[in-house]
């Protein structure tokens, strides 16, 4: 340890929390109609980096299927994830388009989001921000993509009666060097440390309300969760999309609501080795107990 209490980690990307999302790319237009494919790739390293024109930065290794899709088609889409996406936001950082069509393979649908011709939104994303590579800079082991936001899309379910926007009720995630984490309370607003008692009382009201308008949409949630959904492997979890799931890929553009809803991912693990303990345990049970006996003078024997 050193003298200041801090102890040197050495020179790393230990910067934390960071915004992870998804991605939507294709080569061509083509799965519009049904040809090709479109693809869906998880990024924690991206930002927004100027705000006239506005501006966002992506970094890529140039080796990711996903970074000659966008470098050909000169756009993608920034799709925001909530807890509801969260295992599949995991599954395409972890699984190259190379080999499956994420859609597919997650019950998920791509749609079509103005003003860009290629690129698919994530039709089950709270929000979409579409973009155009402008420059690229080649860094190291990743290339940093400059783009133009061009549109931002947001679902009509997440805007409050007075037109603002609720991110609370998004249930946004974060990247925290290599775990995902669930964003909090409203904890202060731009500007708070120098705002008037009046604005600060103002704001305080208005986030009371809206905290608890959430805590009462969480509670609705936890209930339907209860009776419906199984724990997942990470503990109780609200999850949409089944990462094994194959469906025919629906293509959606932005002005249409669709009805579908995808089901729940299942527990992968499902507690495969308790079930046989239990079941080996009933059948023991189930012998005389004479049968018993010579199982175990067996047993003793072979040891």
């Amino acid at each position: 340890m050193e003298e200041n209490g801090f102890r040197s980690i050495g020179a790393t990307t230990y910067l934390c929390p960071t915004p992870t999302v998804m991605l939507g790319c294709a080569a061509d237009d083509g799965w519009k109609r049904g040809e090709g494919k479109p693809n869906l790739v998880t990024v924690a390293w991206a930002g927004i980096c100027c705000t006239k024109p506005p501006m966002i930065s992506i970094a890529l290794r140039p080796e990711r299927f996903s970074y000659g899709l966008i470098q050909h088609s000169g756009e993608f889409t920034v799709n925001l994830i909530g807890e509801t996406l969260l295992a599949a936001m995991d599954f395409c950082g972890v699984k190259s388009g190379r080999d499956l069509d994420k859609f597919v393979e997650l019950g998920l649908h791509p749609a079509e989001m103005e003003p860009l011709l290629i690129a698919p939104a994530l039709l089950e994303a709270p929000a979409c921000l579409c973009c155009k590579v402008r420059q690229v800079l080649p860094l190291g082991t990743h290339d940093l993509f400059i783009a133009e936001i061009v549109q931002v899309h947001v679902n009509e379910k997440y805007f409050r009666a007075d037109g603002s926007i609720d991110e609370q009720a998004m249930q946004l995630v974060a990247y925290v060097h290599g775990k995902y984490r669930a964003l909090g309370n409203e904890l202060g607003f731009f500007g708070y440390s120098v705002a008037s008692e009046d604005a600060l009382k103002r704001r305080a009201t208005v986030a009371r309300k809206q905290t608890s308008k959430a805590a009462e949409r969480k509670g609705q949630r936890t209930k339907d969760d209860t009776r419906k959904e199984k724990p997942g492997m990470m503990g109780h979890r609200e999850a949409s999309v089944n990462p094994r799931k194959n469906t025919k890929r629906l293509t959606i553009k932005a002005d249409r609501q669709s009805s579908d809803k995808a089901k729940t991912m299942p527990d992968v693990a499902s507690n495969h080795g308790q079930t046989a303990e239990m079941k080996d345990k009933e059948a023991s049970r189930a012998l005389k107990p004479s049968t018993r006996k010579r199982a175990q003078g067996k047993a003793a024997k072979r040891g």
